[in-house]
């Protein structure tokens, strides 16, 4: 239980920092902690990550993004379900194997949050233009670049506080 508070503690803490970085009117290309949090802990202990706790957290931030209702709680929840599929085969990425990992993950978030889920048909119009792919591009380097460091001390914070080691 107590591995559980502190997990969702940690979650709800880099929600709040995310949510934050939105009101500030930080460029479209910050970084997204909500998104290396969870990979983090779908890493570490992907047995302690409750599926709905991740749904709840997506709609929520589907509010305070402004997004249509369920799109971060769909991409959320697919993340989850690839890192919890495949967690033997991620955990024996080197540091820098998981760095290019991470890129990739935002990359393809940021280009599926732009598709226009409103509209109804085979060729629905997008919102990719240069300008963003240049932002995606910027968005995903800059989660690439933090992944270490929210990798680390994530470690040392599941270390000292939940106590499980592997």
């Amino acid at each position: 239980m107590r591995s559980f508070i502190f997990i969702q503690l940690s979650l709800l803490l880099a929600f709040l920092l995310d949510v934050t970085l939105v009101y500030l009117a930080i460029p479209e290309f910050r970084p997204s902690f909500f998104l290396l949090v969870l990979i983090y802990w779908n890493l570490a202990l992907p047995e302690r990550i409750s599926l709905a706790i991740i749904i709840i957290f997506g709609l929520i931030y589907d509010l305070f993004q402004g997004a249509l209702f369920g799109v971060y709680g769909i991409a959320f929840l697919s993340i989850t379900y690839i890192f919890q599929r495949f967690f033997y085969q991620f955990r024996t990425l080197s540091i820098l194997q998981q760095v290019i990992m991470v890129f990739l993950i935002s990359l393809f978030l940021k280009i599926y949050l732009a598709i226009n889920l409103e509209e109804d048909g085979l060729f629905s119009p997008i919102i990719i233009d240069h300008t963003y792919m240049v932002y995606v591009t910027l968005h995903a380097f800059i989660n690439s670049i933090l992944w270490p460091v929210i990798f680390i001390s994530l470690r040392a914070y599941r270390r000292k506080w939940i106590g499980v080691r592997r």
